[in-house]
């Protein structure tokens, strides 16, 4: 499908061909969704609540670094929040898996790795995000679950849901699959408890903002520096999971010459697309960094993203989650 991205987010003789598949498309997501309201199809609902974190979009949104901020939110709060992933692109024969920092990224995806990395939680993965709450509650006892990319997950029950809107793409044409990006139809966002806008919010959304300036060396993480640093040199620029041209447009913002090298999602480097003959800096968003552990040099550079996040849309979603004191495992679990 990636061939079709370019027409996406324009009105244009692709998109208007496949116009009558995506109405196809966006009327079976609408019956899907009906069947799990009404139980012709079953959720499994969670002793603890449940927060589902996704975007009506394909490709990186913004979810991940959303649902970091937000494990720092709860755990200010006095929660004990897990976080649950599906683990897209992890090879793992066995789920649900504990994922910690040490893990392999090839066993239970980037995504969770980095999660793991920089929440100070517990984090599980698989393909049945119920079965993975279910661990984290009885193996962890925590008393609130974040589940990422999880918007249209219904076989896990959710008591909040929180919709990313990538604010540089936005909706593209707002038309579904295969037509334009969108994985639901457009009044899908009504339905959903809070909308943000990454980048850049909408009236009505709530704003998160993404800062990136700091650049930390894959070979020795003690070793840091400004993304400043680079400015005015050539660099070399890789990047698969997170938005390739979102990457390449925040490091130009920064005044660095860069020299584009895009992959698909979910793609794991080898050595020979990190090497080159010359000795140019090479920059990666963190999530692909991790999937380089193993064979990065002293050129390879992670840029590490920090979100900032309206402080009424935290204030708000800690409101909400006071509404379920008896949805807890026991009285013990209840937030301090």
């Amino acid at each position: 499908m990636h061939w079709l991205e370019q027409y996406w987010y324009s009105l244009n003789l692709v998109s208007l061909a496949l116009w009558p598949l995506s109405l196809l498309y966006g009327g079976f997501m609408t019956l899907r969704r009906w069947a799990y309201r009404r139980g012709l199809l079953r959720s499994q609902r969670l002793a603890v609540p449940v927060i589902a974190i996704g975007a009506l979009t394909g490709g990186d949104s913004g979810a991940t670094p959303l649902t970091i901020r937000l494990a720092e939110v709860l755990q200010t709060a006095g929660y004990r929040p897990g976080v649950v992933s599906r683990g897209a692109g992890g090879q793992s024969q066995q789920w649900p898996r504990r994922v910690k920092p040490d893990s392999d990224p090839r066993e239970v995806s980037a995504q969770a790795m980095l999660l793991a990395w920089r929440c100070r939680c517990p984090v599980a993965a698989g393909p049945d995000l119920a079965a993975a709450g279910r661990s984290l509650i009885s193996e962890c006892a925590c008393n609130v679950i974040l589940a990422v990319d999880a918007l249209q997950q219904y076989t896990l029950g959710r008591d909040i849901e929180i919709a990313v809107i990538a604010g540089q793409r936005s909706l593209g044409n707002r038309s579904c699959l295969p037509a334009g990006p969108l994985r639901e139809p457009l009044a899908r966002l009504q339905s959903t408890d809070f909308v943000v806008g990454n980048g850049s919010a909408q009236r009505g959304e709530y704003l998160l903002t993404l800062e990136g300036g700091q650049a930390v060396n894959l070979v020795d993480p003690l070793v840091t520096c400004s993304v400043a640093a680079f400015r005015n040199e050539s660099v070399k620029a890789v990047a698969a999971d997170v938005d390739p041209a979102q990457f390449f447009s925040f490091l130009k913002t920064q005044g660095i010459r860069v020299l584009e090298h895009s992959f698909p999602e979910h793609h794991f480097f080898s050595a020979a697309e990190l090497d080159s003959d010359d000795d140019l800096p090479l920059l990666l968003p963190e999530q692909d960094a991790i999937k380089c552990r193993s064979f990065a040099n002293e050129r390879c550079w992670y840029i590490s993203f920090q979100a900032r996040l309206d402080p009424e849309l935290e204030r708000q979603l800690l409101a909400r989650l006071g509404r379920f004191p008896g949805k807890t495992i026991n009285p013990s679990l209840q937030p301090e």
